[in-house]
């Protein structure tokens, strides 16, 4: 799975190979692999102007075949 951040200030973040998503009512929490070491991220959702997941089982497709599903926050 990727996930795509955006902030509230216009940066973009992506992050590959995600696993172990925890989300709450305040922040989101995984794990991820970079550049060949397992990391952890944690986020605070009221800082993100939005999110998407790349992700195989998610029902629309993009044009180039890759499935994303959008969460916007605000």
């Amino acid at each position: 799975m990727t996930l795509i951040f955006w902030t509230k200030n216009g940066q973009e973040m992506e992050f590959d190979l995600v696993e172990n998503v925890e989300i709450d009512e305040k922040i989101i929490t995984f794990d991820y692999y970079g550049e060949g070491e397992k990391r952890g991220v944690v986020f605070i959702l009221n800082n993100l102007a939005g999110m998407a997941v790349e992700d195989e089982n998610s029902e629309s497709e993009s044009k180039d075949g890759a499935s994303w599903f959008k969460v916007y926050r605000g």
